[in-house]
């Protein structure tokens, strides 16, 4: 698996011009999960090193690797590729705002409000402290 189409998704879901707020916590979550099963992925790690034996000669398809030293390591290098991706979104998109988001969602989602009468009386006042 490939980190970009991950990161597209989500890019994509971002740019509808509907967007669902009670799913933005979830799809940024299952992008974080994906990209951090993405170093665990033994498939990949055998990718990298099929990457690293073709790339002895510090070419890759006649294409010269600059900053490359003698013994670099492609799954090094893939680790801190993805989890600064990970950290990223978790920087871009912190719990406390998702959490936010959630609570936007239940205040003013009617989808989201209960059809028994007697429970709207108390329904959304958690949200409502947390906004």
């Amino acid at each position: 698996m490939d980190v970009l189409p991950v990161v597209s998704r989500l890019s994509k879901f971002f740019q509808r011009e509907d967007i669902d707020l009670s799913v933005i916590k979830s799809k940024v979550h299952v992008a974080c999960s994906l990209l951090n099963d993405m170093c665990n992925n033994p498939g990949l790690m055998r990718h990298l090193s099929q990457f690293r034996e073709e790339c002895r000669d510090f070419t890759y398809k006649d294409i010269k690797l600059r900053s490359c030293g003698r013994n670099f390591d492609v799954g090094n290098l893939c680790q801190t590729y993805i989890s600064k991706i990970v950290s990223n979104l978790h920087d871009r998109f912190p719990e406390s705002d998702l959490d936010l988001l959630h609570c936007f969602d239940v205040m003013f989602n009617p989808l989201l409000a209960p059809v028994d009468t007697t429970q709207l009386i108390t329904y959304g006042n958690d949200s409502l402290k947390n906004l």
